[in-house]
C-alpha cells in the first residue's frame, strides 16, 4: 500500500505504519490530496481525529453498499441472458445483457485494476479486467460477464463479513451505558462517560447497566458478568470488589470508585481486540493474495508469449494466436480461487453466529481447524 500511494501521490512522501487496528500515513503532501491518492487506491481516509465517523454510528448495510448494489445489478442482468442463451437466442438479444452484466459487476474491479497498474502492482482486479476485455475481443460475452460477476461477487461476500464484525462491534459498545450518575464536589451529576475521571464515585442502581470499571465503595450486590467473563452464575459483590463496564446490577445500589477511563475499561479493551481481529486475514486468504501477486503477471507474460514467439520466431498467423492468447487471459481467471474462501469463512460465521458462537475473524476460524482438544473452566 505504501508503495501504492507514493506512485499514486507522484512522490516518495508517504510513510505507512499498521498498528492497533489502524493504517496510518504520515506525509508531508496536502491532506487532501493523499486522501485523494489513497480513495484512489480503493480505500478510504481520514485525517486522524478529523471527519471520521463515529464508530457508534451504524454505517450502511453490506448490501446497499455501492459494490454489492453493482452486483446484483450485475447478476440482474446474467441471469436472464443465461436463461435465454439456453433457450436459443440470438447474439442481438444476449449482447446487450452480458455487457450489462460485465460494465456493471467490473466498473469497480477495472478502477482498482488500473489504479494498481499505475503504482505497478498488478493484482487479480488488473487480471480480471484483461481477461474481462478478452473476453469481448474473441466475442465470449458469456464468459466474460460470468467470470466479472463471479469476482464482484466474492468481493461482496467479503464486505458482507467485515459488515458481520462490525455489527460484533457495535454490539459490545451498545453493553456499556453512555452516561453515569456520578457524585462529585457534594453534587450529583448525570455525565457523559468521556467526562468521568479516575477517582469519580458513580451510582448505580438495581437494573441498571455498570458504565465504567472500577472498585465497589459502598453498598452491597450481586453482579451478572456474563458479557465480560462468561459467568453465567451473577456474582455477589460488596466493598472493596472491582466491577467492569457493561456489566448488570442485579438487586442493590451500589457506589463505585472509577479506576479507569472508558477509553481503557475491560470492555473497551475487547472491542479493540475484535477490530484488530477484523483486520487480520486467514492463512488462505493471505495466500491468495500472495499468490495473486506472482500470479498475474505470469499469465500476461505468458500470454504475450503466445503471441510474440509464434508469430515472430515460428511465421504462425498472427490472428490465430492472438485469439489464443485471449483465451488464456479468460481461463486464467482466478474466479473460484478468489471467491472459495470468503464463501468459506462467511458461511462458517453465520452458522456459528446462529448458535451462539461469536468468531471474530477468518484467522481464527481456519486456526481452529487444527484444535485438538478445548478446555471449559466454566
Amino acid at each position: 500500500l505504501e508503495k501504492k500511494i507514493n506512485a499514486l501521490a507522484g512522490v516518495q512522501a508517504a510513510t505507512v505504519n499498521f498498528g492497533a487496528g489502524k493504517l496510518t500515513v504520515e506525509h508531508s503532501l496536502a491532506v487532501a490530496e493523499i486522501i485523494k491518492a489513497i480513495e484512489q487506491a480503493g480505500y478510504q481516509a481520514f485525517k486522524d481525529g478529523l471527519n471520521r465517523r463515529s464508530a457508534d454510528t451504524p454505517s450502511p448495510s453490506w448490501w446497499r453498499k455501492p459494490k454489492t448494489v453493482a452486483t446484483i445489478l450485475s447478476g440482474a442482468f446474467l441471469l436472464p441472458a443465461v436463461i435465454l442463451e439456453w433457450s436459443g437466442a440470438g447474439e442481438e438479444v444476449l449482447m446487450p445483457l452480458y455487457m450489462a452484466a460485465m460494465i456493471l459487476g467490473g466498473y469497480h474491479v477495472a478502477k482498482s485494476g488500473l489504479y494498481g497498474l499505475k503504482s505497478f502492482t498488478m493484482d487479480t482486479n488488473f487480471l480480471m479486467t484483461i481477461a474481462a476485455v478478452g473476453a469481448v475481443a474473441i466475442r465470449e460475452w458469456g464468459e466474460g460477464a460470468m467470470v466479472v460477476f463471479l469476482f464482484s461477487l466474492g468481493n461482496a461476500l467479503q464486505a458482507y463479513t467485515l459488515d458481520k464484525t462490525r455489527n460484533s462491534i457495535r454490539a459490545l459498545m451498545d453493553l456499556a451505558p453512555r452516561e453515569a450518575l456520578v457524585r462529585r464536589n457534594g453534587q450529583e451529576l448525570q455525565l457523559e462517560v468521556e467526562e468521568i475521571a479516575i477517582n469519580d464515585v458513580i451510582l448505580v442502581k438495581p437494573g441498571e447497566r455498570i458504565a465504567m470499571d472500577g472498585t465497589v465503595t459502598n453498598g452491597v450486590s450481586s453482579v451478572n458478568q456474563a458479557s465480560i467473563t462468561g459467568e453465567s452464575i451473577p456474582v455477589e459483590k460488596q466493598p472493596g470488589d472491582i466491577v467492569y463496564a457493561g456489566t448488570v446490577n442485579e438487586n442493590g445500589a451500589l457506589e463505585i470508585t472509577v479506576t479507569k477511563l472508558a477509553t481503557d475499561s475491560t470492555l473497551a479493551k475487547i472491542m479493540h481486540m475484535v477490530e484488530e481481529a477484523q483486520t487480520k486475514k486467514a492463512p488462505m486468504q493471505q495466500f491468495v493474495d500472495v499468490f495473486a501477486k506472482y500470479y498475474t503477471p505470469v499469465v500476461i507474460i505468458a500470454a504475450l508469449s503466445f503471441i510474440a514467439i509464434p508469430t515472430l520466431f515460428f511465421g504462425e498467423p498472427f490472428a490465430v494466436w492472438f485469439y489464443k492468447a485471449l483465451v488464456l487471459l479468460v481461463i486464467s481467471c482466478p474466479c473460484a480461487l478468489v471467491i472459495s474462501t470468503p464463501v468459506s469463512i462467511v458461511s462458517a460465521i453465520g452458522n456459528a453466529s446462529r448458535h451462539g458462537v461469536l468468531i471474530k475473524g477468518g484467522a481464527h476460524l481456519e486456526h481452529m481447524g487444527s484444535v485438538e482438544a478445548i478446555a471449559f473452566d466454566k
